[in-house]
């Protein structure tokens, strides 16, 4: 075994030298995808997952605040991954023209432990630390976005190494794994922008006066308060059936908290203004007198 370790130096000290210029570059690259991604957050508009006056207002004013040391300490990890991760092969390198000077028995026993801890213990941690490098990398999931994800709808709060955390609309909390989060299709609604377009769909009778119904749902869609300035609303006729007329109405919103509160606004607006001016929304009207 002395005489292993005596052989095993001049290797190492060559190992070292390529080692230092690959982890170089690599630190260089690391440092540069990091400044970009925090570019991009100081750059992009916060957003809730709904409005609630009652809630502290320190919520959205230290959530970039959150965001920028999250990238921080998910880069730093990283760095550390890759920096034991080169500092690994440039040992098993350096060792590896000396393998035959160890006993058989040893080196088997050595390799059969190593396996059994990767493959039980280690499994679940190393898959969600190589999904969460991948999501760092990728910049596809950022705190403060708003996701839609397994139809759970809220803004993320936070995101280690291992799992994010969602801030429902309802402001409970919904963690899921990041290799969960990477083998999940899922909608990153403020991705590169928050704007949101909000669509309500409704009935009316096949006889109904569609210029009336267009021109009165876009004069309630201008004046509601959430609706964005970037664009006028839109009516469209979506389907066309024996007893109903589909139709949509669509407007702007600014972030997805404006769009819902603006479906909503439209709604019962639209339901208000249709049945005082007697437009039905199908052709069959039941009237159920009271009993007197």
């Amino acid at each position: 075994m002395y005489q292993f370790f005596l052989n095993f130096w001049p290797y190492l000290a060559s190992g070292v030298v390529s080692a230092s210029i690959i982890l170089g570059a690599l630190l260089w690259l690391l440092r540069r995808a990091e400044t970009k991604h925090r570019n991009r957050v100081k750059g992009t508009e916060t957003s809730v997952p709904m409005d609630a006056e009652s809630l502290p207002g320190e919520e959205s004013k230290h959530v970039k605040k959150k965001a920028l040391k999250s990238i921080r300490i998910r880069y730093t990890v990283i760095r550390h991954i890759a920096t034991a991760m080169v500092l690994l092969f440039v040992l098993l390198g350096a060792a590896f023209p000396l393998l035959g000077t160890v006993p058989a028995t040893l080196l088997s026993a050595l390799l059969a432990m190593f396996g059994i801890i990767i493959g039980i213990v280690a499994k679940p941690v190393l898959e969600n630390l190589v999904a969460g490098v991948m999501l760092t990398l990728s910049r596809s999931v950022n705190v403060a976005d708003t996701v839609l994800v397994n139809d759970q709808y809220g803004t993320i709060e936070d995101i280690t190494a291992t799992h994010l955390v969602i801030k429902l609309w309802d402001w409970r909390r919904y963690v899921v794994p990041n290799a969960k989060v990477l083998g999940t299709d899922f909608l990153n609604l403020t991705l590169f922008d928050a704007y949101q377009w909000a669509k309500v769909d409704f009935w009316v009778a096949p006889d109904a006066d569609l210029a009336e119904v267009e021109q009165e749902v876009l004069g309630i869609a201008r004046t509601c308060e959430k609706i964005a300035n970037s664009e006028a609303p839109h009516f469209w006729v979506a389907e066309l059936h024996k007893d109903a007329i589909q139709c949509w109405v669509t407007a702007w919103a600014a972030s997805p908290s404006d769009a819902w509160e603006l479906k909503h606004d439209l709604r019962m607006k639209i339901a208000k203004s249709l049945k005082q001016k007697n437009i039905l929304p199908h052709r069959h009207h039941l009237e159920i007198s009271g009993v007197h």
